[in-house]
């Protein structure tokens, strides 16, 4: 049975925090929060990337871009509390400027998540760890 958009996507606003939180669990630092206040776009760039990887996935189409920043900004809530809604206005701020570790990030995370979904199952899976990395400042 086909599952329906509205029903893949609260799907995805389940489980890709949990997906995300495990490379959370195992970094120094699970907040998007950057010293002197700022936030970790590399970080935060990861994160949008790899939700928008997901939905490529789950849709096998373009979709609809105003949909899929509401539930990243969904996703960032889960994982943050209200923090991710600032999470989600930096992220859409970014998008609209050039920032290059964003940009990077957000590359990062949407090949991550694309050998990721490629190699499930398989002997010698990909495990995404991307984020630990640019949480961790590496």
């Amino acid at each position: 049975m086909k599952h329906s958009e509205d029903e893949q996507r609260k799907f995805l606003v389940k489980t890709l925090p949990e997906m995300l939180a495990i490379q959370c669990g195992l970094a120094e630092k699970t907040t998007l929060d950057a010293p002197g206040g700022n936030i970790n776009r590399r970080a935060l760039g990861y994160v949008c990337g790899f939700c928008e990887a997901a939905f490529q996935v789950a849709w096998k189409q373009k979709s609809d871009r105003d949909k899929d920043q509401a539930t990243i900004a969904e996703i960032l809530i889960a994982m943050y509390g209200m923090r991710g809604s600032e999470y989600m206005n930096d992220a859409l701020s970014c998008i609209n400027q050039p920032d290059t570790d964003f940009k990077a990030g957000l590359v990062n995370g949407g090949q991550e998540y694309i050998q990721w979904a490629r190699t499930t199952g398989k002997p010698n899976s990909f495990v995404p760890m991307g984020l630990v990395k640019h949480l961790n400042g590496w």
